[in-house]
């Protein structure tokens, strides 16, 4: 969020996940991206072509890594419901369950 590249460089390749979110559900590189640190998004939109071009050239396993093993939490899910936006306006969306 503050553009120390350094830092986030050391961070990633020390093993830190730029894939987690925070408390409002933004990544390393929404972060950045909306604090205008254009040197901090160059460099995670490189990560991620390296990791598609591992994948492509068989060098590695690409993204597919990053998903192996992955397991989806259904019981996160249950009891929820599709909704639907009725009303658009800033900060005045009325969400409703679908029908």
């Amino acid at each position: 969020m503050n553009g120390h590249l350094a830092v986030v460089t050391r961070l990633v390749e020390s093993g830190a996940s730029p894939a987690l979110a925070n408390d409002k559900n933004y990544v390393p590189l929404d972060l950045a991206g909306l604090n205008d640190k254009v040197g901090v998004v160059d460099y995670f939109l490189a990560q991620v072509q390296k990791l598609e071009a591992d994948g492509a050239n068989g060098d590695g396993d690409g993204l597919a890594a990053g998903l192996e093993g992955a397991e989806l939490d259904e019981a996160a899910g249950a009891g929820d419901e599709d909704v639907e936006v009725v009303a658009a306006g800033a900060g005045s969306d009325e969400i409703r369950p679908q029908e």
